[in-house]
């Protein structure tokens, strides 16, 4: 049986091809830690069979998204919640253009009603902005892939982006980075003077964005906390640090309070943006090799204390934590319960759960029980209270186009990279183009509640200005050129898979602002 497609998508594609690009392939200090940092498809109009009211390609029979599936349980507690006030409004608050796209591109990928937008803000790190692999200009950048994929069928969608590598969701609190702080000479009209005006190769310090005195930031960061209040959103993304949902103090001291404050300042705008916690993946074995604490160290991103230090002071030592993260399928279930948590604690509107898309691309078959138990202890409720067990399916029918290296969902980084994250690897835990594209699809699923098959790949085409990964992308195992069309596929059955059957849980059925309910 397919999943229907709710609108009929016409995709174009862009006959741009890769375009010269600024260097940003500097040594990129991300999650605390320092490391080294086509021509597309031609127009395809798809129409609804008539019978199946599936969307059909040039004729061609409906294809069916899971005929076959081998069902693998895995207990997933995902915790979606209340719901949360409402009020007034920045609605005349403008943004240039720049500030939210990075420039428009002259040539557009699909017809759109310029009406109809979709405005998206992401606000985040690494996870989110999407460091390049060793070498290569162009970002494996997350709000970049979602709207390739989006407009690629034919949605009209406006991307924000507020990251600073390394940092928390709590440094981009409005409450910290209020509008109007520039120049941050001194406080002035209740302002406070701890802030330094953001000046790099992508946000330029005209646009009066500011950030904490004491953050370091680099060419591939987009920090700008004050485009919240500065354009009407339709969705403001969170994600936080990748270790936070897995220790507890740090759910309960930056995580939760951060959330809940975008909620509560969403509520207040003129179009009450909902806010949607994206869920971000283990890293490729688990924990950090060499350590057992939890990473996260970054001046000014930690104001309350690192992640290591509020374990200590909450009487857990790092030797207790660690086995909840000990590998990639304990360290997966750690981020699902816990960015889960967190979000209906805090009253956010949706899970986007590309953690869990993860663990299907990576045909997990099970999660030790011994951590499950460890990570449940956290909680006062049961996983499977929360919500029944949830298949996750494994797509028949790709066998040779799942990642045949379990690492090649992770940024390449060369053959002289000494990995901490994997055995034998030269692989960090940052997502190559294979793994955001995946993200992509998910957020697509997520936010639309549609299936995005069908989608264009990532082929070197120009989004807003800037080209996506094409031709010439290192891929996690090394190899160079652009993502097979197969995979891209089975990427996208993958995110809709994992969300499409479960929408009624990412989204919030007990908030009055669901939409899926």
């Amino acid at each position: 049986m397919c999943i229907r497609d709710r609108y009929q998508r016409r995709v174009r594609g862009s006959d741009h091809r890769m375009h010269a690009m600024p260097d940003v392939a500097d040594e990129a200090e991300e999650e605390g830690l320092t490391s080294g940092d086509g021509t597309a498809e031609p127009m395809e109009v798809r129409t609804r069979d008539q019978t199946s009211g599936c969307f059909v390609d040039r004729g061609a029979g409906c294809s069916g998204l899971m005929l076959l599936v081998v069902l693998l349980w895995l207990p997933w507690g995902l915790l979606l919640g209340p719901q949360v006030g409402k009020n007034q409004s920045a609605s005349d608050m403008k943004m240039p253009a720049s500030v939210v796209t990075e420039g428009l591109s002259d040539e557009r990928m699909v017809e759109r009603d310029a009406a109809n937008v979709t405005r998206v803000l992401f606000v985040g790190n690494s996870f989110t902005y999407g460091p390049q692999p060793v070498g290569q200009p162009p970002l494996n950048n997350l709000p970049r892939l979602f709207k390739l994929v989006a407009e690629s069928l034919g949605r009209n969608v406006t991307i924000g982006e507020d990251t600073i590598g390394g940092c928390t969701l709590d440094t981009h609190k409005p409450s910290v980075n209020p509008e109007g702080a520039a120049p941050c000479s001194g406080a002035t009209d209740g302002y406070p003077s701890n802030c330094q005006v953001v000046q790099n190769a992508r946000v330029n310090a005209s646009l009066g964005c500011t950030v904490r005195d004491g953050i370091s930031f680099k060419k591939t960061y987009h920090p700008c906390p004050q485009l919240l209040t500065r354009a009407p959103w339709d969705w403001v993304v969170l994600q936080d640090f990748s270790a936070m949902p897995t220790v507890q103090p740090g759910r309960e001291q930056y995580m939760q309070p951060a959330i809940q404050e975008y909620v509560e300042v969403a509520q207040r705008l003129a179009t009450q943006p909902k806010v949607a916690v994206y869920m971000t993946w283990a890293y490729p074995d688990g924990g950090k090799k060499g350590t057992a604490c939890p990473g996260g160290s970054k001046a000014g991103c930690f104001p309350d204390g690192t992640l290591k230090a509020l374990l200590k002071s909450s009487g857990v030592t790092c030797h207790e934590w660690h086995p909840k993260v000990e590998n990639f399928e304990c360290q997966s279930y750690a981020q699902a319960r816990g960015t889960a948590n967190a979000a209906r604690e805090s009253g956010a509107d949706v899970v986007v759960p590309a953690g869990i898309a993860w663990q299907m691309a990576r045909r997990i078959t099970s999660i030790p029980q011994s951590c499950i138990d460890l990570i449940d202890a956290e909680y006062s409720s049961p996983a499977s209270s929360q919500l029944p067990l949830m298949p996750l399916p494994l797509i028949q029918g790709h066998e040779d186009s799942y990642p045949a290296n379990l690492y090649q969902m992770y940024r390449w980084l060369g053959e002289g990279y000494n990995s901490s994250w994997c055995a034998d690897c030269h692989n960090d835990h940052h997502a190559s183009v294979i793994g955001m594209y995946l993200n992509a699809c998910v957020f697509y699923a997520t936010l639309f509640g549609e299936s995005p098959v069908g989608a264009a790949a990532p082929a070197g085409q120009i989004v807003d200005g800037h080209a996506v990964p094409g031709e010439d992308t290192v891929l996690g195992d090394g190899t160079t050129g652009a993502m097979p069309k197969d995979q891209a596929l089975l990427l996208q059955e993958i995110a809709a898979a994992v969300v499409l059957p479960n929408l009624e849980y990412w989204h919030n059925s007990n908030n009055s602002r669901s939409e899926f309910e």
